[in-house]
């Protein structure tokens, strides 16, 4: 398999658009190299990428982008656009780098455009991610090869963007100023001042569609104005007759027209959403739910401590140890109080009440042990 490398996570890299390899030799390959993999390609059950390439061996070609200038002056003339190979060699050379990633869509909405729209791609590669076309890697990619655009300033808003993205994809609904601007600087490998004074400057030049929305903290400018609607419409919160029922607080969150129900993963917001749409009559939507706990697995437990704070949290936790003594331990802190924890007139014991049969049944574990 042939092609440009354009995002690489440890040993696992992505050659052009959606193709994924890993590397068994870690061959040292970086981002915007040529590059040839042969190996043995796998079928993936799940994942955006389910072709995935295992490679025995890695070669690092070199990329001659004019030998490139005929394939898309031949492409542009299939789309009915009629270039030249001595047009500007910097958008011959975003051409061939798109042709070269598989991204013919791509090439071939720039070269139905206008000639000015072709420019501003071409001088700022990075607009082709804001406007939605490419990811942030490939565009990345081009600009590194095309050394476009050479202002720092006309960069910054693609890496804020991509900041703010990847963070909110982690759980965090934004960033303060000051953090992001320290990050940008090590990323871009520039100076926080010159970086401080783009971000203060995306607030009037922003371009593309991803936009984002900066005061003192950076939000992605759709999550922002969809936060402060909600905000807004909780403003006009007008009340409802409070629902029949014994429970205050289910009482106080049905009493309004909305209600925001919060707690950590796992503590049943979603058990108790569906048990109220069941009761409460008329139609009920429930949308976005996801219906699980956050997952940990701690690989060196000992006794326990961080699996029982994470299921103190309402998370699924996993506890693992080589040592049987600290096996033990795990066992009776976090599997013996739950299995045994609480009355169960289904199992024999000393202290619970008698069962159809007689049997004195099973207490809970303080009251058995007593």
């Amino acid at each position: 398999m042939q092609g440009l490398v354009v995002e690489r996570q440890g040993r696992k890299v992505r050659i052009n658009s959606r193709t994924w390899v890993v590397d068994r030799q870690d061959e040292t390959v970086v981002e915007a190299q040529a590059v040839s993999f042969r190996g043995e390609k796998k079928r993936r059950s799940s994942g955006p990428a389910k072709d995935l390439l295992v490679a025995d061996s890695a070669e690092i070609l070199k990329l001659n982008l004019e030998r490139q200038y005929g394939r898309v002056v031949r492409f542009a003339r299939e789309c009915g656009v009629y270039l030249s190979e001595n047009d500007s060699p910097t958008q011959m050379d975003t051409l061939g780098l798109l042709l070269y990633m598989g991204r013919r869509a791509v090439v071939k909405k720039l070269l139905a455009g206008k000639k000015a729209k072709l420019f501003r791609y071409v001088s700022n590669p990075f607009l082709l991610y804001l406007n939605g076309h490419l990811d942030f890697h490939s565009a990345r990619v081009i600009s590194l090869r095309t050394l476009m655009p050479s202002a720092t300033k006309d960069k910054v808003q693609a890496w804020l963007y991509h900041l703010v993205d990847e963070a909110y994809k982690n759980g965090r609904e934004s960033i303060p100023v000051a953090d992001a601007v320290f990050e940008l600087s090590v990323m871009m490998d520039a100076d926080e001042g010159e970086i401080e004074a783009a971000v203060t400057e995306i607030v009037k030049t922003q371009r593309g569609k991803k936009k984002l929305y900066i005061n003192d903290r950076v939000y992605l400018a759709w999550l922002y104005y969809m936060k402060m609607k909600a905000m807004k419409a909780m403003q006009f919160n007008t009340p409802f007759i409070p629902y029949d029922t014994d429970d205050g607080n289910v009482r106080e969150l049905l009493s309004h027209r909305y209600a925001i129900l919060t707690g950590d993963p796992g503590t049943g917001k979603t058990t108790l959403l569906r048990k109220l749409a069941e009761t409460c009559g008329g139609r009920c939507v429930l949308a976005g739910l996801t219906g699980k706990a956050a997952q940990v697995l701690d690989m060196f437990a000992g006794g326990g401590a961080i699996p029982l704070e994470a299921l103190r949290l309402g998370c699924e936790a996993y506890a693992l140890d080589l040592n049987p003594v600290a096996h033990i331990i795990q066992l009776c802190t976090l599997v013996y109080p739950q299995k045994y924890g609480k009355p169960d007139p289904n199992v024999s014991g000393m202290t619970g009440p008698k069962n159809v049969k007689g049997e004195t049944t099973w207490g809970g574990l303080a009251d058995e042990v007593r």
